[in-house]
């Protein structure tokens, strides 16, 4: 019997040594996984890939997802997420972004997208 994706809210989350180090929220739509509000606590020593590559692992091998999309909030002028995100083999969909205004940052929204 073969699984059917559905379209509910997933949550992952990452500990070391018993702390939380990182989460995502994600749906499974057909063969594609949407990913949101990702959030690694301790950066810049390489668990933001790990992260990202355990979850990108996790949902082909779970529910047979062959892409991944998600949004990259990017404060405004900076270049830092799009290319981590871009390190990791995701593109970014052309005249897709956007900008927010939360107030406090300006962010930049970015489309990115990969095959897995």
């Amino acid at each position: 019997m073969k699984k059917v994706p559905s379209r509910c809210l997933y949550n992952i989350q990452i500990y070391k040594h018993g702390r939380e180090f990182g989460n995502v929220n994600f749906q499974i739509q057909q063969n594609r996984a949407v990913l949101n509000n990702i959030e690694i606590n301790e950066q810049r020593r390489g668990y933001g890939s790990i992260f990202v590559k355990k979850v990108e692992s996790y949902v082909r091998n779970i529910y047979g997802v062959q892409s991944i999309s998600l949004l990259a909030w990017q404060p405004s002028g900076g270049d830092h997420v799009v290319k981590f995100y871009e390190k990791l083999g995701y593109k970014e969909q052309r005249g897709k972004t956007q900008t927010y205004d939360d107030s406090v940052i300006i962010y930049d929204l970015h489309e990115m997208w990969k095959k897995i």
